[in-house]
């Protein structure tokens, strides 16, 4: 009985001792897929709210990776599309700036004209004499 006892005592401890393992490199793998999945999203997040420059920094060798490179990709594409759209802004502002000053400046000439209508409508009517 006692060889049987010391099997069974072996074998308990080796079965615990096995399982103890395998949960801990279940745990450890599980971080391992969902650390890259976690970062994509926090930088997807991140993106969204308007940061363009931000890019992952996922280092693995599969899907995942191949993702994350894409995204940055895409992230770069924004980014660029973000500075041509500042740019353009940037440009119809200074042209419609230089289009306003030029409208006043019309305003301002046709304003004097009108200005100074009447008061030569009445110096033409005063030296125009009536002869029937």
């Amino acid at each position: 009985m006692g060889r049987a006892r010391s099997f069974a005592l072996l074998f308990s401890g080796l079965t615990i001792l096995f399982l103890v393992s395998a949960i801990g490199l279940g745990l450890i793998a599980t971080r391992q897929f969902t650390r890259p999945i976690a970062q994509l999203e926090s930088g997807a997040e991140i993106i969204a709210k308007g940061n363009y420059t931000h890019r992952l920094q996922v280092e693995t060798n599969d899907e995942i990776g191949t993702l994350a490179d894409q995204f940055n990709v895409m992230a770069a594409s924004l980014e660029a599309r973000g500075k041509e759209i500042l740019q353009h802004r940037t440009k119809l502002e200074e042209m419609v700036e230089q289009r306003t000053r030029e409208l006043l400046e019309e305003k301002t000439k046709l304003q004097a004209l009108l200005d100074n209508v009447p008061s030569a409508l009445f110096s033409s009517i005063r030296t125009f004499t009536y002869k029937p």
